[in-house]
């Protein structure tokens, strides 16, 4: 399966993020308020989910693409292990796209694989509608 852009005049994808509050001993609320304020002055609607416990952002992935058919972008905020939750919930749901907002302590997969830890540059992307590759 290949993901392509969205051209630009097509719907932008609905977009979802499943913040981990507690990542990086709550370090993480502070990017999540400078990405949140960077969404809202772009005017890009969205919503925003708070994990409360190990295995939520599973349970919250599972439920937002349970009520979409369409492809649709779901965003960790948080470290490696709310990256992993939301994979699983995410695993059988081919209209997901699973992107990053590095806020954990060591963000392995933004080292790794990510084109940034930076988490303006990661939302840019995210915001583009492009530049998604398929990672098995």
């Amino acid at each position: 399966m290949m993901l392509t852009a969205l051209n630009k005049d097509q719907l932008e994808r609905p977009l979802f993020f499943i913040i981990n509050p507690y990542a990086k001993s709550q370090e993480s609320m502070k990017i999540w308020r400078k990405v949140e304020k960077e969404l809202e002055d772009a005017k890009r609607p969205y919503q925003a989910y708070f994990t409360k416990y190990a295995g939520h952002a599973e349970e919250l992935t599972r439920q937002i693409l349970k009520e979409t058919n369409v492809e649709s972008v779901i965003c960790a905020v948080g470290g490696d292990g709310t990256l992993h939750e939301v994979l699983n919930g995410a695993i059988s749901f081919p209209q997901a796209i699973i992107a990053n907002i590095p806020a954990g302590s060591g963000n392995d997969y933004a080292r790794g694989l990510q084109k940034t830890k930076n988490a303006s540059h990661a939302l840019a992307t995210i915001l583009k509608n492009e530049d998604y590759r398929l990672i098995d």
